[in-house]
């Protein structure tokens, strides 16, 4: 009975270990979602900070003296790598290659430094290619829409919305952020179509030529096919030219 005892202690020793060990691999092997979500979430609130940041004349003023050559009198940035570093630091990824050509850009006097000037001025019209395409979405028109639906009978609205107290400013807020899921999410679902599409396109193209006259054979003949002219090979030219543009284009 001892022994019986001893063994049952012992295995049931070993099964606590084998399932501490197991749900020690698991943790690594598998994230917590949680502990995603609060990455993600710290990611895209530290993206927020570095956008604001950008919206404030005096942030972006410490962001360049702080990457500006201090044994100069006045504050410049001298490299194209100090220029990568302080977009960086307001939001903005540059590769090396596309920051040195920026920095050449934005050197207007060909001085071989940016001062504050150049820089601000150049920074406020930069953007990056997803920039560009969230801008071409419509959510300042919904915002408008939204802030109209709460001072839809005034005479002056833009007037009228310093108005909104702070539970209807998040009313908005909440609406604007519903509205906007719902539109990156329609957006997308679009954008993954028509890239399915081009990608169908180009796998078709590489499969039967470069295009409506590619070909992947050539065939050639001698000195008299030259001279003989291609009346023989094609026949007399027959131009019908609505016919030939419904066909291709209709």
């Amino acid at each position: 009975e001892r022994d019986q005892a001893r063994t049952l202690r012992e295995n049931r020793a070993t099964v606590r270990a084998l399932t501490t060990e197991r749900d020690r691999w698991k943790s690594q092997a598998s994230p917590d979602p949680g502990s995603t979500n609060s990455e993600t979430a710290q990611a895209l609130s530290r993206c927020l900070e570095m956008f604001w940041m950008s919206q404030d004349e005096e942030a972006v003023k410490r962001v360049f003296r702080s990457h500006a050559d201090p044994s100069l009198r006045e504050p410049v940035i001298t490299s194209a790598q100090h220029f990568a570093a302080a977009l960086g630091e307001l939001g903005l990824s540059l590769a090396p290659d596309a920051a040195r050509e920026c920095f050449e850009r934005m050197d207007l006097d060909s001085s071989g430094w940016l001062d504050y000037h150049e820089f601000r001025r150049w920074f406020s019209i930069i953007s990056s290619p997803l920039e560009q395409w969230a801008a071409s979405l419509p959510l300042g028109k919904m915002m408008g829409r939204l802030l109209g639906c709460m001072r839809a009978s005034s005479a002056e609205p833009i007037r009228e919305i310093l108005t909104l107290n702070d539970e209807e400013v998040n009313a908005v807020a909440r609406s604007l952020a519903e509205g906007a899921t719902k539109m990156l999410k329609t957006q997308l679902a679009q954008m993954k179509v028509a890239f399915k599409v081009k990608g169908n396109k180009a796998e078709l193209s590489r499969a039967v030529g470069t295009g409506k006259f590619g070909t992947d054979k050539m065939s050639v003949g001698g000195v008299e096919n030259f001279f003989a002219g291609l009346t023989d090979r094609i026949g007399l030219p027959r131009p019908e030219m609505e016919k030939a543009m419904m066909e291709e284009h209709c």
